[in-house]
């Protein structure tokens, strides 16, 4: 399905992909990556010494599975971001923008209220918004590239996961 067109074209699926498209896909992994990373200076105490001691549900994965799916879908973000942003008109490249940054926000917000503040409920609130975030983000990505939309259901589940163990936790502990 991939080919190369020249030397600095690709082409998946009939559409050409320039090395400055590469090198933007990768931006947006980083800019979410990035995120991610500054986000876990606010758990590492947490995590060490306040989660371990809640009661959870038995549907918790290993601690060792967070980072990984993190990892994961910080690159699905991306290059679902990547995607619609290339396929946006000039004028809604901003939305698509916009929402992306949103997200990382509320991506954010609820580590440092969770984690941070080790305030569930708070974060349990603030997760609601969030999905409605990546909802919102979802119909927006749907209308400029199909593939950017499907991309993005691991992370609404993900989310929806994250709701029900922070809401477990609350009625727990």
């Amino acid at each position: 399905m991939l080919k190369k067109i020249k030397s600095t074209k690709l082409v998946w699926k009939n559409k050409t992909f320039s090395i400055n498209d590469l090198l933007l896909c990768i931006l947006f992994i980083l800019i979410c990556d990035f995120v991610g990373y500054i986000s876990s200076l606010f758990q590492t105490e947490s995590l060490r010494a306040w989660y371990p001691l809640l009661n959870k549900s038995l549907f918790t994965p290993p601690p060792f599975v967070f980072p990984a799916v993190w990892g994961l879908l910080y690159t699905i973000i991306g290059i679902s971001t990547f995607l619609a942003f290339k396929n946006a008109m000039k004028e809604d490249k901003i939305y698509v923008l916009f929402i992306f940054f949103a997200q990382l926000c509320f991506n954010f917000l609820w580590t440092l209220f969770f984690f941070g503040m080790r305030a569930p409920i708070l974060a349990f609130v603030e997760l609601l918004f969030f999905i409605l975030i990546v909802v919102s983000m979802m119909k927006l990505y749907k209308k400029l590239s199909f593939t950017s939309y499907i991309l993005l259901y691991p992370y609404l589940f993900w989310l929806l996961f994250a709701t029900y163990l922070n809401f477990f936790i609350i009625l727990k502990n």
